[in-house]
């Protein structure tokens, strides 16, 4: 009766949906890297585009332009590495093409 020990199983997909939970994880994180870089570089072509409206860009308009690019080019850093970490697949793959999209103004 000593010898008998019984099994145990961590259970590591609580929404049973086939993915680890820190894949789930994992990916929601990439997820939301990139669509802050898509939003930033978003918020980079609507600058440029309204600073160029009157054909005239004063010092000021630039720094505000070339400032949202900074910011677009820190957000596409931090997403890169969170979408080159999954697993290779669709997400992946999705998610690395959206990023490509991704340019400052």
């Amino acid at each position: 009766l000593d010898q008998v020990t019984t099994s145990e199983v961590t259970v590591n997909d609580a929404d049973s949906n086939g993915k680890p939970d820190s894949q789930d994880a994992a990916e929601a994180a990439a997820e939301a890297a990139v669509k802050a870089a898509e939003d930033a570089a978003q918020a980079g072509k609507d600058k440029k585009a309204e600073v160029e409206a009157d054909g005239v860009v004063n010092p000021d308009e630039k720094s505000a332009v070339d400032g949202l690019n900074d910011v677009t080019t820190e957000k596409k850093g931090t997403a890169t590495p969170l979408v080159d970490s999954l697993p290779e697949g669709p997400v992946k793959e999705a998610l690395k093409a959206r990023l490509d999209q991704v340019t400052t103004s």
